[in-house]
């Protein structure tokens, strides 16, 4: 049976396919809109995290499964969703997702590409990091939400296609039309030896916690190890989340001296504790165990398996957190099928072993550092980056002074799947 556990993202976009406990496949019913109205109800009525919180109602009453799941969501609750089972799986699986292979984020109100896939619409079309987005398909995004504008681009079907005005960062305008592919998904998007001052820094550029990441973890660790290094940048800026075990695995091989050592635990509602899971570092022969402390780049789209690994750290490592709080989602996902899709919904809160959780609220960096949109991920120049490698090499924190620091504004993020993809 499948079994499925999911950390998000958005992006703690956790949904995640993964062997723990066993996703719901109950449903018998005919695919009537009040037969997926009555197992959508009570679903969320039993598994639910928040159950109590949500009203008694006519389930019969609601015009589809969608409308009623959006009813019993508590206002809280930014991350639950219902999804076509073939996306969620190719997704979580490694196949990839249909889209035009970008990232983007509102930005002191303006849009901006954050980071484009290899190989995709718009690598092809020559988009780049630092892009700004001011129109799509001639609506101008200048008012717009986010989730509005997520909306303009369209279903997540091949053949879709969009005109995008983008302003490039030498400031000329250009228009480039995309169409809707399969993206190819890899999680290790750059692993890299920095030799800096009397140090050997590896940098890993870590983007999703799906099927294939943790072979592709190994790979990068295995390269680090016989390097030699002395320090290590893990940069999970744009990490929406994923699979409970590839946190697990991703935390092992930072640091797994003692297997015995707790690395976080699932706690679900009150009606089912027994389902209550604990996952421990498990140490590899790529671990990297002599070092101490560890800088993660974060921002407030570093979410759910990513602060997961973040938090359940602390105890056995010195974290350093450089860049912007996370997004703030300490709570995960298992789900239900029916009728050819997934309701997946929160059900369980994850703590690490103080029992330290509930960080609705982001987690704040030690060291805040904006986005530098102006250089491309990796380079040393680019400000979290180079942040990192300073302090690695004695410096303090840049911008410590909290009475003088330049906040950023919180960017508005995106709402359920949405948040765990976090790719367009």
């Amino acid at each position: 049976m499948a079994k499925v556990i999911i950390l998000t993202l958005i992006l703690f976009f956790i949904n995640a396919c993964e062997k723990v406990t066993s996703r719901d496949k109950s449903y018998s019913g005919s695919c009537k809109v009040v037969e997926q109205n009555r197992y959508i109800y009570n679903f969320m009525k039993e598994n639910y995290l928040w159950y109590q919180e949500i009203p008694d109602l006519d389930y019969s009453a609601f015009e589809s499964p969608y409308a009623l799941f959006l009813k019993l969501k508590v206002p809280k609750d930014k991350w639950s969703f219902i999804i076509d089972k073939k996306t969620f799986d190719d997704y979580f699986s490694g196949k990839g997702y249909i889209g035009f292979g970008f990232k983007f984020a509102k930005i002191e109100g303006k849009y901006y590409i954050q980071m484009v896939f290899d190989n995709s619409p718009a690598s092809k079309a020559n988009l780049e990091r630092g892009d700004e987005i001011i129109e799509i398909d001639g609506v101008n995004l200048a008012s717009a939400d986010i989730n509005k504008v997520a909306s303009l681009f369209g279903p997540r079907e091949e053949g879709i296609s969009r005109e995008f005005t983008i302003k490039k960062r030498d400031g000329s305008i250009v228009k480039i039309t995309l169409e809707k592919k399969k993206v190819a998904l890899k999680s290790v998007l750059e692993r890299k030896i920095i030799n800096e001052g009397e140090h050997k820094i590896g940098y890993l550029l870590f983007d999703k916690f799906i099927a294939t990441s943790t072979d592709e973890l190994k790979e990068a660790f295995s390269a680090f190890k016989e390097a030699g290094i002395d320090s290590l940048v893990v940069d999970m800026r744009y990490n929406g989340g994923g699979l409970v075990t590839v946190a697990k695995d991703l935390a092992s091989l930072i640091r797994a001296e003692n297997s015995s050592d707790l690395l976080f635990k699932l706690q679900f509602n009150d009606k089912h504790r027994e389902r209550d899971m604990e996952y421990y570092l498990e140490s590899t022969q790529n671990s990297l165990n002599g070092i101490d402390r560890v800088y993660f780049l974060t921002t407030d789209a570093t979410c759910s398996a990513s602060e997961a690994v973040i938090n359940g750290l602390k105890p056995y490592v010195d974290i350093k957190i450089i860049g912007t709080t996370t997004c703030g989602k300490p709570v995960g996902m298992v789900g239900g099928e029916f009728c050819d899709k997934y309701i997946v919904p929160i059900e369980f809160e994850i703590v690490n072993s103080r029992g330290e959780g509930g960080y609705y609220n982001g987690i704040e960096p030690s060291c805040q550092i904006k986005d530098d949109l102006e250089h491309n991920l990796g380079e040393k120049s680019e400000a979290m980056l180079h942040e990192a490698i300073a302090q690695i090499n004695g410096a303090y924190c840049s911008n410590n002074n909290k009475t003088n620091r330049m906040l950023e504004e919180k960017k508005e993020s995106f709402d359920m799947l949405n948040s765990v993809i976090n790719s367009f």
